[in-house]
């Protein structure tokens, strides 16, 4: 949800779809904070490289040299857009195969997954 292209209402489209959903509020407010100074600039340089794929031969690259204006930002808008939906798509698809596969079986305990026997192992060790 944080990479997606929709600055200012990330958090409460965030919101919506985690109350529609019945999820866990806490973590995705977490995972919606994505664009956060230090990232930011990393997402929308990945969005822009993203959106050169699908732009083909019309495609624009970013050059620092020359300096960035407002004229040349609207003029990477379009590859821009296209790109951080995709960027957001893959990452989603991604992220949520690896987590999916991280949440194995652990015979062990007779756990669900494996984040049900890190929380029972911890709460064994802490208060």
């Amino acid at each position: 949800m944080g990479i997606f292209p929709i600055w200012g209402f990330q958090m409460l489209t965030a919101l919506a779809v985690s109350i529609f959903y019945k999820l866990n509020k806490v973590l995705v407010i977490l995972a919606a904070n994505i664009s956060v100074f230090p990232i930011t600039p990393v997402v929308l340089y990945l969005s822009h490289l993203t959106g050169a794929i699908w732009m083909g031969k019309d495609a624009q690259y970013i050059s620092f040299s020359k300096g960035i204006t407002l004229d040349t930002m609207h003029s990477y808008f379009v590859q821009y857009v296209i790109g951080a939906v995709t960027l957001a798509v893959v990452s989603g698809l991604f992220f949520g195969f690896v987590l999916e596969h991280i949440c194995v079986p652990v015979p062990a305990d007779g756990s669900r997954c494996f984040t049900d026997h890190l929380r029972r192992r911890y709460q064994q060790i802490l208060p």
